[in-house]
């Protein structure tokens, strides 16, 4: 979601909280089934990919939508923001990594390992967004209007 939506703190901050409800919501469902992976692992199996489709649509795409096109404009509006901006990225980076390990776990049908590296992305992902609106914050006020 590019344009305005990307670049105003208030709807840039509710981008980020419907992607990780999203995110939460299949790491809980991926909880709640990891108790009877042992007798149906194929339900654990489903709730995990879900789980890896919201993190790869929701985040992965956002993330690189704002490397793309809101992190060079906040280099060019403030050019002592450039080693923040490298943070950033850096944490991008280290998210499509430990999504990468969550595919590969999800193919070897390590169900405790892959619920482990899930909550981990999802750490991430709050720590991220809070860096990054910290950030967006510093540069534009943080109560725009929502109309």
């Amino acid at each position: 979601m590019s344009g305005p939506s990307l670049r105003q703190y208030t709807w840039h901050r509710a981008i980020h909280q419907a992607a990780f409800h999203e995110v939460e919501q299949a790491l809980g469902a991926a909880e709640r089934f990891s108790v009877v992976v042992n007798r149906r692992p194929n339900i654990f199996s489903e709730v995990a990919e879900v789980f890896f489709e919201v993190v790869e649509a929701r985040i992965l795409a956002h993330a690189a939508e704002e490397e793309r096109d809101l992190y060079p404009e906040w280099r060019a509006q403030q050019e002592s923001l450039g080693p923040v901006l490298d943070e950033l990225a850096a944490e991008h980076r280290e998210l499509r990594e430990l999504v990468g390990r969550l595919e590969g776990l999800l193919g070897q049908e390590e169900p405790m390992a892959a619920l482990e590296v899930m909550r981990l992305i999802a750490q991430k992902v709050t720590a991220h967004a809070n860096h990054e609106e910290r950030v967006m914050g510093s540069l534009t006020p943080p109560r725009e209007s929502l109309s």
